[in-house]
């Protein structure tokens, strides 16, 4: 993985042991696990998670953001992006199936948001860092089977489609600004390869924030058919030039092992 090489002088047991005391481990697990259950019924659901860097998207036209970038390299103040963001929080679909994610350290943001409008309180937000905490504690190897076991479609830069995660399907993303590039197109291709999978595929998505205007669209066109999960840098610590964050230090070797290309 490229990124900041991690801090060797604490074990990392105690690194982890420090992530999950000092996270919202509970509720992180109740909700993995019902959507969990959810997939494994075909249930099918969406689901998008807005962190720091949405928030900061979302609020571009009211900040001099210049070109600055997120960690992935999306620019925060493109105009096709933010637009989405927003319409995405005022305008919401509000059903059992649409999860909103939203990160527990983004409570510093929505103040600001909600003075902008850019807010509705008729969503009901659940946890967005439940793949993270899937991945530190060694439980999303259920996920990475369900996906192997199941139809499974990967929406991602071409830099993580070399795993052992074996979808049926790969649909290339660009690296970076996902959807300014081609977000549009890019939901009519997906929109299109969805018609030819069987029902209740999995889809998963590695688009940085352009994943919540994909996931938002395609809902729409696919309604309940499919599942749509946002799943972030999951991946990443199983490819070569994957992008380094530093809870991917505390991911249990065994599950690296497992599910790194040999």
């Amino acid at each position: 993985m490229t990124g900041n090489p991690p801090d060797s002088n604490i074990s990392i047991k105690e690194k982890r042991d420090k992530w999950v005391d000092t996270h919202i481990c509970s509720t992180f697990k109740k909700q993995y696990f019902w959507m969990l259950d959810k997939i494994e019924n075909k249930d099918n659901l969406s689901h998008i998670r807005l962190g720091d860097g949405e928030c900061v998207c979302a609020l571009s036209e009211h900040r001099d953001l210049g070109g600055t970038q997120n960690y992935d390299g999306d620019t925060y103040g493109l105009k096709g992006l933010s637009t989405e963001m927003i319409n995405a929080l005022v305008n919401p679909i509000l059903s059992d199936s649409f999860i909103y994610g939203l990160a527990s350290h983004t409570g510093s943001w929505t103040p600001e948001m909600k003075e902008y409008g850019i807010w509705s309180d008729k969503i009901v937000f659940r946890q967005a860092e439940l793949f993270i905490w899937a991945s530190v504690v060694g439980e999303i190897d259920i996920l990475f089977n369900m996906v192997n076991q199941r139809n499974s479609v990967l929406v991602a830069p071409k830099y993580l489609h070399n795993t052992n995660i074996k979808f049926n399907t790969y649909i290339e993303t660009p690296p970076q600004n996902t959807w300014d590039t081609n977000g549009a197109q890019l939901v009519e291709e997906i929109y299109q390869i969805s018609l030819k999978q069987p029902k209740d595929t999995i889809f998963c998505f590695c688009t940085g924030m352009s994943a919540i205007p994909l996931i938002y669209h395609l809902h729409k066109k696919i309604a309940e058919r499919h599942t749509l999960l946002d799943i972030g840098s999951v991946i990443d610590p199983y490819v070569e030039k994957g992008r380094y964050r530093s809870w991917m230090e505390l991911i249990p070797t065994s599950t690296i092992e497992k599910w790194k290309a040999k």
